[in-house]
């Protein structure tokens, strides 16, 4: 009897036709301004904005004339060094002797003989010790061309051949120097000078930087393309992207990290995978 009160109750009240009825709350509709606010904008960043397109690739610092293998063309013993590394040597100067045998089983001495320089250059290796028995075609000695004491340094860059076309002469480049951190002294900057026209291989490499070690780190992406890159300067010291870099006597026969700047795309691009 109790609840049948109630609802009789109920029924004898009028209705409530002038309480306003509330359908969705005040927050509510801030949330979705904020949502549709955040929406517009990351849209409009989406079309509008720009991110860099950059590829790094590993490299080596040299002359501008490269670093080479001075292979021997005599067989025979090796009688005496006459270069040691950092040495600089001029064209013809003899670097070390071989004396020979003659034929197979003789053993009257043949010589001696003198391996000379090809050109002026800076011994970076010997990689030979007298009294080795060294046959024809062995390579003794690295030797780094040298065309006088102010040759600018270059970065020979081995990018993977598939990201090759992307390079273009007069792109921008940064290069973090193997033994020189970067946070405290930067990076170097350069341009790009050449982009070898086809692929090389380990042995392509070796011919520009002369080491075989370095020829396999290198090259160890598989088929890779040589691009030279020049080093810009400031004044008589060579362009970093902290002052305190300027204070580094830079040097050849270094490893350096390159980062090439290939322009920039929208990120709706890059979600639709342009390039």
């Amino acid at each position: 009897m109790q609840f049948r009160g109630r609802a009789l109750q109920k029924m004898r009240e009028p209705d409530e036709l002038d309480r306003p009825v509330v359908l969705v709350d005040p927050r509510g509709w801030t949330s979705v301004f904020v949502v549709l606010i955040l929406a517009i904008g990351a849209g409009l960043w989406a079309v509008t904005g720009r991110l860099p397109l950059t590829t790094s690739a590993p490299g080596f610092l040299t002359s501008h004339g490269g670093t080479h293998q001075l292979s021997s063309p005599y067989e025979g013993s090796v009688t005496e060094i006459k270069a040691q590394p950092g040495q600089v040597v001029t064209a013809g100067q003899t670097l070390l002797v071989v004396s020979g045998h003659g034929t197979a089983g003789a053993s009257a001495p043949v010589g001696p003989h003198w391996v000379k320089a090809p050109f002026d250059g800076r011994v970076i290796n010997v990689s030979t010790a007298v009294g080795d028995l060294i046959s024809r075609g062995r390579q003794v000695i690295t030797l780094e061309r040298r065309q006088g004491a102010n040759d600018p340094i270059i970065a020979y860059v081995f990018v993977p051949s598939d990201k090759a076309g992307a390079i273009r002469k007069g792109m921008n480049v940064h290069l973090a120097v193997d033994g020189i951190p970067k946070a405290r002294f930067g990076l170097l900057r350069g341009t790009v000078e050449d982009v070898g026209a086809y692929p090389v291989d380990e042995d392509g490499v070796r011919a520009l930087v002369g080491s075989s070690g370095n020829a396999k780190e290198l090259s160890s992406q598989g088929s890779v393309t040589a691009v030279t890159v020049a080093l810009k300067k400031v004044d008589s010291t060579y362009d970093w992207t902290a002052v305190t870099g300027r204070s580094v006597q830079l040097t050849t026969q270094r490893v350096v990290s390159a980062e090439f700047s290939l322009g920039s795309r929208t990120p709706f691009d890059v979600l639709l995978g342009v390039k």
